[in-house]
């Protein structure tokens, strides 16, 4: 069976963006025009429901890290994985899935034929787990001399000075590393998605035509200066997609822009997509989609808040909100009030169960909370 997947990806010459979807026999329908408009609402009028978080037992397999790297994903069976960067080497990281009967290790150091790896994002499936990689298959090394500005010598070594590219790793759920797919080159790649029947690229990392994608999500200044002018313009570019996100959602996948108002993008059977434009808090932009195979969940943030840096997340500041949002239309229907439970660490809802984790010491903590009905 071929593997199917998405793939986010800037075309090395600029010509275009191209942000992968690769339909066949897929159709699009947009929304008009005034429709993707996001519509604001005041935070107060929704109805609100109240979340209580349960504590389960502590996972076993796996110790608590000071840095979660967000989002925080669940693969179809309502398992979370997250994102624990490792603290000595930031080209690594290492993928968990937190199973109540033990974590799973998805590790780049178990990668064989590549070197020189550096970690860009994951995506788990039902199966099989993607991790989306920057490396070289040429394993000789060679001497190399760094020099300062004025000429002086300030470090020497020895590095992998072979062609470097984009490659997918393949992983079982067990967390075994089964094979790597070379990527196009000319291609910078940002994010990967299952996408459910829709063929982006083969075994073979061929691609195929791009699925359209809303023109809000690819507004943006840097963008636009990236096409033409220096390097610098294009690094800025590629830097401002890392708020593209993928979300899985049921049966389908969302394609959205956190810190935006822009419509979210659900891609479905066959590569048939739509747009849906969110009605917004009043005050607030998107932050999160969190994945659910039943309800449209939505984490909404203050405009204007840092998008780096220590920011307040207390609850009776509200800087963050959660809403159930209608997946027909983007209405707000319900604010959903964790209270000070974990916001920022649920991971799904399944069938009306939310699962969330914390960490307490050294121990992860997987957390449940039935939805109200």
């Amino acid at each position: 069976m071929r593997t199917t997947f998405a793939i986010i990806a800037i075309a090395g010459v600029w010509a275009a963006l191209d942000v992968s979807g690769y339909a066949q026999g897929g159709s699009t329908s947009k929304v008009a025009a005034d429709a993707s408009q996001p519509q604001e609402q005041s935070v107060e009028l929704a109805p609100e429901v109240k979340l209580e978080f349960r504590p389960q037992q502590p996972i076993p397999g796996i110790t608590a890290s000071p840095i979660v790297v967000s989002p925080v994903l669940c693969s179809p069976d309502g398992t979370p994985f997250v994102d624990f960067p490792d603290m000595s080497d930031f080209k690594v990281h290492a993928i968990y899935s937190l199973a109540p009967k033990g974590a799973v290790l998805f590790s780049s150091k178990s990668i064989t034929g590549l070197y020189d790896l550096t970690y860009q994002s994951f995506f788990p499936g039902d199966s099989t787990v993607l991790l989306l990689m920057h490396g070289t298959s040429d394993s000789k090394e060679s001497a190399y001399t760094v020099y300062t500005g004025n000429g002086s010598q300030s470090k020497t070594g020895a590095g992998y000075r072979g062609a470097h590219q984009d490659y997918l790793a393949e992983y079982d759920r067990n967390g075994s590393f089964k094979s790597a797919v070379e990527l196009p080159a000319g291609y910078h790649f940002w994010r990967v998605a299952f996408l459910p029947r829709l063929l982006l690229l083969d075994s073979g990392g061929q691609i195929f035509r791009p699925l359209e994608i809303p023109a809000q999500l690819q507004d943006s200044p840097e963008l636009t200066a990236g096409e033409t002018g220096p390097e610098i313009n294009r690094a800025r570019a590629e830097s401002s997609l890392s708020w593209w996100l993928f979300a899985p959602s049921g049966q389908k996948t969302i394609l959205y822009k956190a810190h935006s108002t822009a419509p979210l993008l659900e891609v479905g059977v066959a590569g048939a997509s739509r747009e849906i434009p969110l009605e917004m808090p009043k005050g607030y932009e998107i932050d999160a989609v969190v994945p659910g195979n039943d309800r449209l969940i939505v984490r909404y943030r203050r405009h204007g808040l840092s998008s780096s840096g220590s920011i307040d997340a207390n609850p009776e500041v509200v800087n963050y909100v959660l809403y159930q949002v209608n997946p027909s239309d983007g209405t707000l229907l319900r604010q959903l009030d964790p209270g000070v439970g974990p916001l920022f660490n649920i991971a799904c809802e399944q069938d009306g169960v939310f699962t969330a984790f914390s960490m307490e010491n050294d121990k992860v903590i997987r957390m449940t909370a039935e939805v109200p009905k």
